[in-house]
């Protein structure tokens, strides 16, 4: 599997820590998580950015160090459920890699 970098606030956030895994990987990941686990989905609703590194954490099998949390400082980090009544599209920019 190919790993992918995405500049953020000009550093880079690699996810070559998490074993290679894509973007669209760890997000499914995630996503099955969260619908598996009413409790992590409830701590990624309040608190996504370190319900997401605690989760890489795990998946890679050490601790994130400060210099890799470090490249999402100032990224805010939105979680939005769907309802019946309710869905949502996101446009991608051009500064993220292709899933």
């Amino acid at each position: 599997m190919a790993t992918e970098s995405m500049a953020l606030n000009g550093g880079t956030f690699n996810l070559a820590y998490l074993n290679g895994l894509s973007r669209a990987q760890y997000q499914d990941i995630v996503l099955a998580r969260a619908a598996a686990d009413p409790a992590f989905k409830a701590a990624l609703i309040k608190d996504p950015v370190a319900t997401l590194w605690s989760a890489a954490a795990e998946l890679c099998g050490r601790p994130i160090t400060a210099e890799e949390r470090s490249t999402l400082d100032g990224v805010k980090i939105t979680i939005l459920e769907e309802t019946s009544s309710q869905k949502y599209v996101v446009i991608e920019n051009g500064d993220l890699p292709d899933r």
